[in-house]
């Protein structure tokens, strides 16, 4: 029975096949590869089929995701709030302007930022980890509970970046530690 030709090549972006992070194919053998996460270093290898080609515009845009139009015309300061429907043959998103009226506006990528929660991340058990959070509750170098395991189950956790503005952030349930220099 002959093989699977490997779908995947050295230099390839991809991620796990439920997964966001990047990687690049460092190795590719059969039905095997190893890669490595482009954020981290850290490497991974498993079977070609529990990863997936990277696709930037596809995972960079959501059809449902809003995004703020920033669009400086001089002589109306109102943001425009629109959601995403397609792109022109120049590249350009068309963008379907929300609460107001509705509406097709061609943008280039540039000027779209997706709207987002306020996240932080923080270091707890050996990895960085994204929640959402409020602005000015906490600052960058602060110590946490982490509580949502129960009373049996906590970690400590520091906050490493603030305004990270991930996706896939999870509910933050804990406190922020108080501390004193000694």
């Amino acid at each position: 029975m002959a093989q699977k030709e490997n779908p995947f090549a050295i230099g390839d972006k991809v991620t796990k096949a439920n997964g966001k992070k990047v990687m690049t194919v460092t190795y590719a053998y059969n039905n095997r590869i190893h890669a490595t996460y482009d954020h981290s270093g850290q490497s991974c290898s498993g079977y070609a089929n529990d990863f997936k080609h990277y696709e930037e515009d596809g995972q960079a845009m959501s059809k449902d995701a809003i995004y703020k139009l920033n669009l400086d015309n001089g002589f109306d300061p109102k943001p425009i709030f629109a959601h995403y429907r397609g792109t022109d043959s120049a590249g350009n998103w068309l963008m379907e302007r929300i609460g107001d009226g509705g509406g097709i506006v061609i943008v280039t990528k540039e000027k779209c930022e997706e709207v987002l929660p306020y996240t932080f991340s923080v270091r707890m058990n050996g990895r960085e980890q994204h929640f959402v959070g409020e602005a000015g509750k906490v600052k960058k170098g602060d110590i946490l509970l982490y509580t949502a395991g129960g009373a049996d189950n906590f970690a400590f956790a520091v906050v490493k970046n603030v305004d990270t503005k991930n996706k896939g952030a999870k509910t933050w349930e804990g406190v922020r530690v108080l501390t004193e220099a000694i």
